[in-house]
């Protein structure tokens, strides 16, 4: 996905914290702490959690978009598995329902059995969790 935390806005926000039942006072308030400039702050320790609540129907409409397959999203990242791949078009569309657009430079497709990854790991780390062996 293209920008997640900056295509939240405060007003998205808000309106979470309405389903979730707050009075109009709060709603305003707590919007007001977690956005900064009309969206989701990236580093602030709410913003996922935030995140993942505006995007649960997007992850509901996202398992239909592979249909006997399965899809998981981290974040920003979208993963479709199965026996038929999601077409570029029919994940556009989805993400546009809630404001959202795909990330050019992340958008790929492997098939089965050519090793793919979901996770490119750290190469300035060890095993130790430091940047250099017995640091």
């Amino acid at each position: 996905m293209w920008r997640l935390f900056r295509s939240i806005t405060e007003e998205g926000v808000q309106e979470l914290l309405r389903v979730c039942g707050l009075n109009e006072g709060s709603v305003q308030s707590l919007a007001a702490i977690l956005s900064w400039e009309d969206h989701l702050p990236l580093g602030l320790h709410t913003s996922p959690a935030i995140a993942n609540a505006v995007c649960h129907d997007l992850d509901r409409r996202m398992m239909n978009v592979v249909p006997g397959g399965r899809y998981t999203r981290y974040a920003d990242d979208l993963f479709f598995s199965g026996p038929a791949l999601p077409t570029r078009a029919a994940v556009a569309a989805a993400l546009a329902l809630d404001g959202f657009k795909i990330a050019d430079r992340k958008w790929s497709l492997a098939k089965a059995g050519r090793g793919g990854s979901t996770s490119p790991g750290c190469p300035s780390k060890t095993a130790n969790g430091h940047g250099r062996r017995g640091a």
